[in-house]
């Protein structure tokens, strides 16, 4: 099979990922769709702020300082002209990142002094119009070698607060390295680290609904599959080069609460329990300690600094939070190199790459520290190993890389060699390495992009997670709903049935990149993991929870939000009877479709025919659309729910397609299902629907035939 989306080797990927033996690596190209933070947006900020400070005062008393300083700027970096402020400008800048930055930092200091001794208010107006236009003007002329210039940035620079700039240099006793201090707080906020248009966020605001607004949109889905697979358990821990607050944001909506932050609220106190309540951001080694809880907290570990611990700092009045929260954040040549000599997360990361697989996403491995780093702890190992795998191509690999399609990226398929040769690999793939995983831009028509292959990912790990609940806890589950043991053969033929459904999956996925309907297709399947069964597991926690407290929730909307997540692993019996239902309903429309042996295909459209089952991917409801066909009518809106506590107008506007709703709920609170029937089928029809037991002979047969009728004319 050809082309960016494979779905067996993202199969072998999620299998890595279930067996809790992998560790996301997540760097910068992971969220550049989101927050656009760009390297060459921010060399260009950093440059109309460097340029904008010189030029300003080149006319006033230090103008020859700030002369030198710029002509400094060209030289040190090998720059043509300052004037030539063209894309490829910026190119220059973006291709030397760490020595610039490294130089800029200092610069900024000795600007800051300048501006202590006779900065004032109209000074530093000019300075803030000189940047704007700037801003405004560099990369905006096409280059020699770049055929597009760069698009304007609508962020303006924040502009210098020269009272808080002097407050900082005043008492340079009480700061440790004030100047540098200073230079380094200009620096991050020209990256727009205190700007919320440039990284978005506010994890401090109380409820979720406030922190999802904070946001502008800009969670995508691979953030929040990250979040889900948090809440199951499977990240514990996360390393992270970003500075930006995506993930944690993803983190908050999907139910978790900060460690020691004060956000709860009564609503989130509310909220159904979970084993793993909370995440942690570990900026220093005694975090590990100070936050575990027992091991319930997941760890995002920002390895090179936090925009929000940089925010927190430059608001407090502490001397020496400040400084000792800039000698987080690694941004700087020096700065990496630093990292590597003596930073506890450099034995965090050696001890990782020893004992667990890493999967990188959106980060290249080009950093040359940490490449080194990544580079050399496979070589020792692969000098203790033995061939262990003759004839391997590189499957056993404990590390998978995420580049976008059509790149072959050097440093990327280096470290996959080697960490092939570390367990023992004799010849690893040069080129086409098997845990080179490859996805499409964003903007590209074909199948598949980051988010959808984190979407397939997580189906994967889902289904795998249903056939262990299966396996383990279906027996215990349908005796307590039927009052009797179910025969055990009826057991394994449920279980057969859940994993003969995956395998269609996956034969189909094989075919979705040649096939015209295959996006759709795709997004069917991925909705029963993506939307109906978090929505069921939801549904049940939430009436649970409501069962405990004799009264309504008041989180009850946020946890309806679509993002509050209650992991499958929490309570392996409801995921069971979620596989259930979901099989009962195929075959029950299957039948109505006239079509019993297709049940396993019901979700997957076939050129220009629907799918006769699919999950309503817009409702905050457990729902689908069943139809019987295209000549059929419009589809009924099937709601699968418990309790009958849903309000009036929950549905949107958007599920105005369906032509009615058939409604499966209940008054009683019999979890994870009703035992006996009242507004839906009973537990027992559906055990019967899924397990193929409803013989034409039995009383039962009608009962299955009375609600194929029903869904085929509804009320």
């Amino acid at each position: 099979m050809s082309g960016p989306f494979r779905p067996d080797r993202l199969v072998h990927f999620a299998n890595q990922l279930a067996s809790g033996n992998l560790v996301f690596f997540i760097g910068a190209g992971f969220s550049r769709d989101s927050e656009k933070n760009t390297t060459d947006r921010l060399m260009r900020r950093l440059a109309a702020r460097v340029i904008g400070i010189c030029r300003t005062l080149s006319t006033g008393p230090r103008g020859m300082e700030a002369d030198q300083l710029l002509a400094t700027f060209k030289s040190v970096h090998s720059l043509k002209e300052i004037e030539e402020v063209s894309a490829d400008f910026v190119g220059e800048l973006a291709r030397n990142y760490y020595p610039v930055n490294d130089w800029c930092v200092s610069a900024l200091a000795d600007l800051a002094e300048i501006l202590y001794d006779i900065g004032t208010p109209a000074l530093m107006s000019d300075i803030a119009a000189t940047e704007a236009r700037l801003l405004e003007k560099i990369g905006t002329q096409p280059g020699q070698r770049v055929k597009d210039p760069l698009a304007a940035d609508p962020v303006p620079l924040r502009a210098i607060d020269l009272n808080g700039l002097r407050k900082l240099l005043e008492n340079p006793g009480k700061i440790a390295d004030g100047k540098i201090t200073v230079g380094k707080i200009l620096f991050l906020e020209a990256m727009g680290f205190s700007c919320q248009e440039m990284m978005s966020g506010e994890l401090s605001l109380a409820g979720r609904k406030a922190v999802a607004q904070s946001f502008r949109n800009r969670l995508r889905r691979r953030h929040h599959v990250l979040a889900r697979l948090a809440r199951e358990g499977l990240s514990p821990i996360l390393l992270t080069t970003n500075f930006d607050l995506l993930i944690e944001g993803a983190y908050r909506l999907a139910g978790f609460q900060e460690w020691g932050a004060p956000n709860a609220t009564t609503a989130e106190d509310d909220e159904p329990p979970t084993r793993h309540p909370y995440f942690a951001r570990i900026a220093m080694a005694s975090h590990f300690f100070e936050k575990r809880d027992g091991g319930r907290v997941a760890s995002i570990v920002k390895i090179h600094g936090c925009a929000d611990a940089f925010r927190s700092a430059r608001g407090s009045n502490s001397t020496t939070e400040l400084p000792a929260m800039l000698r987080s954040i690694v941004f700087t040549y020096r700065e990496v190199q630093n990292w590597r000599q003596d930073s506890w997360s450099r034995d965090l990361v050696y001890t990782l790459l020893r004992t667990r697989a890493v999967a990188f996403c959106g980060y290249s491995t080009a950093d040359p520290v940490l490449h080194d780093t990544v580079r050399n702890t496979y070589e020792e190992m692969a000098q203790r190993a033995k061939p262990t795998f003759p004839g391997a191509q590189g499957e056993e690999a404990p590390a998978f890389f995420f580049a976008p399609a059509g790149s072959k990226e050097f440093h990327g398929l280096e470290v996959l060699r080697a960490a092939s040769r570390a367990v023992g690999v004799e010849n690893p793939k040069l080129i086409d390495h098997p845990n080179y995983l490859g996805f499409n831009r964003s903007d590209r028509p074909e199948l598949a992009d980051l988010d959808e292959s984190f979407a397939w990912i997580f189906h994967a790990v889902f289904r795998r997670r249903q056939i262990q609940a299966v396996r383990a806890e279906l027996g215990s589950v349908v005796s307590l709903l039927l009052g009797h043991p179910a025969p055990s053969r009826l057991l394994r033929k449920v279980e057969d049935d859940l994993e003969r459904l995956w395998d269609v999956e996956q034969a189909a996925a094989e075919q979705w990149p040649a096939h015209p309907s295959g996006r759709k297709a795709f997004a069917d399947t991925v909705a029963w993991t993506e939307h109906f069964h978090p929505a069921l597991l939801r549904d049940m926690a939430i009436t649970q929870r409501i069962a405990w407290q004799g009264r309504p929730l008041i989180a009850f909307d946020d946890l309806r939000d679509g993002h509050w997540y209650y992991p499958a692993n929490e309570n392996f019996g409801w995921t069971a009877w979620g596989a259930v239902m979901e099989l009962a309903v195929r075959h029950l429309v299957a039948e109505l479709s006239d079509m019993p042996d297709q049940w396993a295909k019901l979700s997957l459209s076939s050129g220009n025919t629907p799918p006769r089952l699919a999950p309503l991917t817009n409702d905050t409801m457990p729902a689908l659309a069943v139809t019987s066909g295209a000549a059929g009518p419009l589809p009924v809106r099937l709601e699968l729910s418990l309790g009958r506590f849903h309000r009036p107008g929950m549905r949107a506007s958007a599920f105005a397609l369906p032509a009615s709703t058939v409604r499966w709920s209940s008054d009683a609170i019999t979890l994870p299902w009703i035992s006996a029937a009242t507004l839906g089928p009973a537990a027992r029809d559906l055990w019967n629907w899924a397990a193929g037991n409803a013989h034409p002979l039995t009383k039962r047969a009608k009962t299955h035939k009375d609600w194929i009728d029903c869904l085929r004319n509804p009320q």
